[in-house]
């Protein structure tokens, strides 16, 4: 059986000699189910692979340094024997001079079109595996589009799938599967339908690793959650761009952070918040900024903040996303200029990121102004 932590090392040493790379390469929120799709969907393909010029490789979709923001990542690492210097970061490779050599070819996973910072491999894109709403952005590739908690879901699927049907069996090893598993459970709240987001497929996927590599579910999931949780090492700053992801929708550019702590625990954690939220937004040269809360207190509670320099837009989005079925009420906060920051308290619990896109996207389409 082939090892996930034999091939890490190799591929970022020999991957600069080949005539064609893959890249396997999740989105740039770079999360937990980014990350482990790429790292494993590379590893079977690589295992798979029979021409020794070409060669499979994750590249994780944020700096290196920017690791560390990723708790739940660290931690995840520590437990599979991954080191992060085994690791293709996408400072450490350059993605554009490879598409101009032509040896460059990229399968996308946990997101189905590049974003606009990444529009260069566009027309490189060979395969996508994805979970998200799809964009319609490419046909004649091969595609696994489908809705289901997590892409590692889907990932899982075909290498178990293939596995039971090759000539060679291909294994996953206990790593991979550790990786595959943490995504899953991350992604579905540990097979919770009540988080609107599971399906039969990932209960199927995830009781198979869980019976078959032997995973504590309960108690892995447990640290995977406390590490996610544990933020007391992050600014404001970093915890706007720790699950931070861009989207150009109509006419506007848009951002959208997700923080996983109470605005009430945010505010007493940093006072100046909307001074530091003010910031990104003008930092990274945004129409609106979207930042998406969630947490549990005695039941799970989503918040949504609002930020942009055009007030009246902020109002047709509160305005849509009420006739949308969101139950916004908006929440007291002082110090902020209510005309730029709009804060609430989200009813529909059930609107994740994942779920708020594509009903924003549908409003920005029709909104040109």
């Amino acid at each position: 059986m082939n090892k996930l932590n034999d091939y890490l090392p190799d591929s970022k040493l020999n991957f600069s000699g080949k005539s064609l790379i893959h890249v396997v390469i999740g989105n740039e929120a770079a999360d937990i189910d980014s990350i482990a799709s790429s790292i494993v969907y590379a590893f079977f393909r690589e295992s798979i692979n029979s021409k020794k010029e070409e060669i499979f490789i994750p590249v994780i979709n944020i700096h290196e340094d920017d690791l560390r923001l990723r708790n739940e990542a660290v931690y995840l690492f520590s437990q599979t024997g991954i080191t992060p210097e085994n690791l293709i970061f996408i400072n450490q490779i350059n993605l554009e001079e490879l598409a101009e050599k032509r040896k460059l070819r990229v399968i996308l996973v946990d997101h189905n079109k590049p974003t606009h910072t990444q529009e260069f491999f566009s027309d490189y894109v060979e395969e996508i595996i994805d979970h998200h709403d799809d964009e319609k952005s490419y046909s004649g590739i091969t595609k696994i589009i489908e809705k289901t908690g997590s892409t590692a879901t889907l990932v899982g699927e075909k290498i178990l799938g293939a596995g039971a049907g090759a000539g060679e069996k291909f294994l996953l090893d206990r790593d991979s599967a550790f990786l595959l598993g943490a995504a899953i459970m991350i992604d579905t709240s540990n097979l919770s339908y009540k988080s609107g987001k599971t399906t039969a497929k990932d209960e199927k996927v995830l009781s198979h690793l869980v019976s078959e590599y032997k995973i504590d579910r309960v108690e892995f999931f447990k640290n995977l959650v406390m590490r996610k949780r544990d933020l007391s090492n992050l600014s404001s700053r970093d915890m706007l761009r720790k699950d931070y992801k861009e989207w150009i929708m109509g006419r506007k550019k848009t951002g959208f952070s997700s923080v996983n702590l109470s605005l009430q625990g945010w505010l007493q954690k940093d006072y100046k918040l909307p001074e530091e939220i003010t910031k990104y937004y003008i930092e990274n040269s945004l129409d609106v900024l979207f930042i998406m809360i969630a947490y549990s207190d005695t039941e799970f509670k989503r918040e949504l903040i609002f930020v942009s320099g055009d007030s009246s837009l902020l109002d047709s989005i509160y305005f849509y996303l009420q006739k949308c079925g969101g139950r916004l009420f908006p929440a007291d906060v002082k110090g902020f200029d209510k005309e730029k920051i709009r804060f609430y308290f989200l009813g529909e619990t059930l609107w994740s990121r994942k779920r708020l896109q594509p009903i924003l996207k549908d409003f920005f389409s029709s909104h040109n102004k």
